[in-house]
Order: C-alpha cells, then sequence, then structure tokens
C-alpha cells in the first residue's frame, strides 16, 4: 500500500515535470491569432498559456494513476493493446446494440452481457483481423493484477449529461474487444 508520503512526493514531482516540460523550448510569442494579438496582447499570452498548461496536464492524471497502480501491485499494459475486431460474427454486433441501448434506456449493470459475451466467444474464431482505434475512442489506462483486467479513461470532472452515454458505449465495447481478442472471462475484465 502506498503511504501518504510517497503520495505527496509523487504527485508533487509530476506536477513539476509537467510544467517544466511545458515551459521548455515554448515559443509563446508565436500565434496565428493576429487579430488578438494585436487588440489583447497580454490577454491572448495569458489565455494561450493557461490553455496549453491545461492539455499539458491530461497526461498528469495518467502518470499518476500509473505510478500509484504501479506501487500497489497492478502490471501496466500498454493502451495499444486494446484494439478493434471486425466481428465477423453478427451476434456480437447485436449483443453490443441491444445492450448499449437497454442501459441508455433502462440502466443496469454489465452481467447479463458479460456472460453473453462469455457465450458467444469460440476460441476458433477465424476473424481477428484488428485495427487501432481511432482518437477518442480508446482507454487511457489498462491495468492487470489478480488475473482480472481494468480498463480506465481517466476524465476531468467538468462532464456534460452526454457523456454518460459515450461512457458506457465505451465500457461495453472494451469489454467485448478484450473478450473477443484475449478469451478472458468477461466478468474477470
Amino acid at each position: 500500500m502506498i503511504q501518504e508520503e510517497q503520495i505527496f512526493s509523487i504527485t508533487r514531482d509530476l506536477v513539476y515535470e509537467n510544467f517544466y516540460n511545458y515551459f521548455l523550448n515554448k515559443e509563446f510569442d508565436k500565434t496565428n491569432h493576429v487579430i488578438l494579438d494585436r487588440f489583447f496582447p497580454d490577454e491572448r499570452r495569458t489565455t494561450s498559456i493557461m490553455a496549453g498548461l491545461q492539455t499539458s496536464l491530461g497526461s498528469y492524471w495518467e502518470k499518476l494513476a500509473k505510478k500509484f497502480a504501479s506501487l500497489n501491485g497492478f502490471e501496466i499494459i500498454e493502451n495499444s493493446a486494446l484494439k478493434k475486431p471486425s466481428f465477423e460474427d453478427k451476434s456480437w454486433s447485436e449483443l453490443i446494440t441491444n445492450t448499449k441501448e437497454f442501459r441508455e434506456t433502462k440502466g443496469g449493470d454489465l452481467s447479463k452481457f458479460k456472460e453473453e459475451l462469455n457465450k458467444l466467444y469460440n476460441p476458433s474464431l477465424t476473424d481477428k483481423h484488428l485495427t487501432k482505434l481511432t482518437k477518442g475512442k480508446g482507454s487511457d489506462l489498462i491495468l492487470s493484477k489478480d488475473d482480472q483486467i481494468f480498463i480506465f479513461d481517466i476524465k476531468t470532472v467538468q462532464i456534460n449529461a452526454n457523456n454518460g452515454n459515450l461512457f458506457n458505449e465505451s465500457l461495453i465495447l472494451w469489454t467485448a474487444y478484450w473478450k473477443y481478442i484475449h478469451g478472458i472471462d468477461a466478468n474477470k475484465i
């Protein structure tokens, strides 16, 4: 278990690292916003710096989660291990669509979905054509511990109402993809 002093130290060091890397070799005087530069040069520069810092802190949360997970005995799996199968067997696509629609209207957990995935899985599937996930569809963090797979998307605290459906779809797809590719018990994803 990580000690409180370690949590503080790791967090502080990552904040310093992200800020240092952001400001290293930055050219803040270059801009494409000529009009804003002429009317509000100081404000444009400040806004640009703040927006850039916010973006750079996105990777901060992933790095922090990976360090904490590693110190707690989790194996870090590369995000590229999660790929999209073509699902030649249409029953997989139908199950995914039906589960997504059911959860969006009625809610519920994914236990029935996972049981159905286990029933559908056939180790002799010849359809192993896998493609890289498109930007925005992948996960931020994949962990393994005690034969369990944990797939995460790390988000800011400011989400909007539509994100619930997007998160729902991601959970369903990631679970189906991992099961289809690796064949492990879907209840362990």
